[in-house]
């Protein structure tokens, strides 16, 4: 039977979705909805959508569309889920899944009370490289893990509701940052303290004043502008380089994907906090995060290194994580084919699948968690705890000191409730 899935907003990253998902469409039928008609039905045209709606109140109601996919700006994703899920779809949301934890907790919420299924569409977790580095982790070919590095300095200038840290929920790390904390829980689990410290901006205009109105030319209204869903971002994994960077070396039981268990750092004010950089309007655009895990016998005492920047120009190529362990090492890019292992005996490169985006990846595990009526990969709730270890770093840059994150506060993935019923489309 055809899956219906109806992408709500239709902005520069759901151009790179419906790219990606173009080899999905066998049995799978792609809808667009936007506020603008017009650009919807364009959208159909250009990525062979099976049709269009003029809003999202229609695309909900349609009976064709069985899931949406919400790519939506962030000050959207609560009101796009609650939406959706009263209309009885299931739903993928664009990382974050919120401003805040109490957003977050909200959606989570909103899904299992409406009994759909919840996945958080992050997508740099299913790229061919990081599913390499955790099957490497998981058999211990890199023996202890010591010190995990995910850097990424990139030449961006956020626009729009990206400039508005109140819509954004922040600046650069609840938008890309995130990604990096995602793939560091995913390959190592929580860390037990989050020390981060803000970079000097490199795009603010030197003697421009941000904090009562944004920068000059820089249109900021109170919702996005008519017709525009989700202006132009750096889609997460894109190739921006052949080579490597230099010196790189309520239902009765909650349905599939819904975990209302999860807790939130001590310390992380589970309500919506002015983000770093004072009133600066538009938050931080570079964040450095050192994140301390537990010694033994709890954990094995490992640091994790996060750089997420805007820069005035490409310091790297691609994005890049390097993970030492006790017996050997791993080096991938974000948006590569390859993982190379390096130990005493030498260099080996292993060749991976291409899937540089992880997004086709990513509908296909959501589909089949329906199908199967189990948990995704990437649950609602392990999407609150990323946006939960973001809010512990906000919290650092705030009072200059180091967020205790806690012993089992926040556990990662953990068990996940097994699905009341399939949901079969």
């Amino acid at each position: 039977m055809t899956f219906g899935l109806c992408v709500i907003g239709c902005g520069a990253f759901a151009r790179t979705f419906a790219r990606e998902v173009q080899g999905e469409l066998g049995d799978m039928a792609l809808y667009f909805a936007s506020r603008d008609g017009g650009r919807a039905a364009d959208f159909a045209a250009e990525f062979g959508g099976a049709g269009s709606f003029g809003s999202y109140e229609s695309a909900v109601a349609a009976p064709e569309v069985d899931a949406v996919y919400i790519c939506t700006p962030h000050h959207l994703h609560r009101p796009h889920a609650r939406l959706a899920a009263a209309a009885g779809k299931q739903i993928l949301v664009e990382k974050p899944l919120a401003r805040d934890t109490a957003e977050a907790q909200a959606i989570v919420d909103l899904a299992a009370d409406a009994g759909v299924t919840l996945m958080v569409a992050e997508n740099c977790r299913f790229m061919p490289p990081v599913r390499a580095a955790k099957e490497l982790l998981d058999r211990g070919a890199l023996g202890t893990l010591r010190l995990a590095q995910l850097q990424e300095q990139f030449p961006f200038h956020p626009t729009g509701w990206r400039r508005d840290a109140a819509r954004n929920g922040g600046g650069t790390l609840i938008d890309g940052g995130i990604h990096k904390f995602s793939i560091l829980a995913y390959l190592a689990g929580i860390p037990a303290e989050i020390y981060a410290a803000e970079v000097p901006s490199a795009t603010a205009t030197p003697g421009v004043d941000r904090s009562s109105s944004p920068p000059p030319g820089v249109d900021n209204p109170s919702s996005p502008p008519p017709g525009v869903d989700n202006p132009s971002s750096p889609p997460p994994g894109i190739d921006r380089s052949s080579s490597p960077p230099p010196g790189v070396n309520s239902s009765s039981s909650p349905p599939p994907g819904i975990d209302r268990s999860s807790s939130l750092p001590p310390g992380v004010n589970s309500s919506s906090s002015p983000p770093p950089g004072g009133n600066i309007r538009g938050g931080e655009d570079g964040v450095v995060a050192v994140l301390r895990y537990a010694p033994p016998p709890e954990g094995n005492g490992m640091v994790g290194i996060v750089n997420h920047s805007w820069s005035a120009a490409a310091h790297t190529p691609r994005p890049w994580v390097s993970l030492a362990g006790s017996i050997a090492s791993a080096v991938f890019e974000l948006g590569g084919c390859w993982i190379e292992v390096i130990d005493a005996s030498g260099r080996r490169r292993r060749e991976l699948e291409r899937d540089p985006t992880g997004i086709a990846a990513m509908v296909r595990e959501f589909r089949e968690s329906i199908a199967q009526g189990r948990a995704p990969a990437m649950t609602g709730a392990d999407g609150a705890r990323d946006v939960a270890l973001v809010q512990a770093a906000y919290a650092s840059i705030r009072t200059g000191t180091a967020v205790d994150i806690g012993a089992g506060a926040v556990s990662f993935p953990g068990s996940r409730p097994a699905a009341a019923a399939a949901h079969n489309s």
